[in-house]
């Protein structure tokens, strides 16, 4: 299943390669609405789009892009604080993000820790 969503990503996003962080967004903000089988699913398919389709860059700006709407998850997804959490330590220990994400998240795209 992960390889035909890899697939029809590929062919979707291919020109739009800058926009990849868009991805991680995209695929936590509508987890954050599932069950928890569904919000593992999710991780589980970060870490499988992690060096085929994305870079750490990529994820840890995806990431960056949930904690600032963080507050407006809340409002529908009550636990959304907590549930984005998992998301950013199941991405450190599947080596999708750098650890040192987790001391210093919202990095600029230019930050070499982020590579």
């Amino acid at each position: 299943m992960t390889r035909i969503g890899l697939f029809a990503l590929n062919d979707e996003f291919d020109f739009m390669y800058v926009l990849f962080f868009q991805i991680i967004r995209i695929l936590i903000t509508l987890a954050l609405e599932e069950k928890s089988a569904n919000r593992e699913n999710a991780s589980v398919l970060i870490s499988d789009l992690y060096g085929q389709v994305l870079n750490s860059r990529e994820v840890g700006s995806g990431f960056d892009q949930i904690l600032r709407q963080l507050s407006d998850l809340e409002l529908d997804t009550p636990d959304a604080t907590d549930a984005v959490g998992n998301f950013i330590a199941r991405a450190v220990a599947d080596d999708c993000l750098p650890p040192v994400y987790v001391t210093k998240p919202l990095s600029s795209p230019t930050d070499p820790k982020m590579q």
